[in-house]
């Protein structure tokens, strides 16, 4: 892994130098483990691409920003991810919440079946598929 730390600092020395191919390099080192990253926190592929994407884009436009001081470029940059991911599930679950004040719909409460009823119906079950 250390090896992987001094490449990743060579290939920000080369961006900042204005090689534009070493951040190509970058993408490529980090794009399978960020959108591993993506699918655990829940997101589905369309979604976990798609911020992946804006993560490498806004990493590129703000690499100004990164400070080696305070953390790992892979820290930083999975911070970006992250921050986007939340951003896009707390809209997902905003969008599918019911507004204050609807009505909610009516739902048909069944009975509840004693554990007798459940076990006897269970065993013609079994008896059905055995025969």
């Amino acid at each position: 892994m250390e090896s992987a730390r001094v490449n990743i600092k060579a290939l920000l020395k080369r961006i900042e130098g204005g090689d534009r191919s070493a951040f190509a390099r970058v993408v490529e080192h980090f794009q399978r483990p960020l959108f591993s990253y993506l699918g655990r926190m829940g997101l589905h592929q369309g979604p976990a691409e798609e911020i992946a994407q804006e993560t490498f884009l806004r990493a590129w436009t703000r690499l100004s920003d990164y400070d080696p001081a305070r953390s790992e470029f892979s820290t930083w940059l999975f911070t970006i991810g992250r921050n986007l991911a939340l951003h896009e599930l707390a809209r997902a679950v905003a969008k599918h919440e019911v507004a204050t004040g609807e009505a909610l719909p009516d739902v048909a409460c069944e009975r509840v079946q004693p554990p007798e009823a459940w076990i006897d119906a269970q065993r013609r079950r079994q008896v059905h598929a055995a025969l």
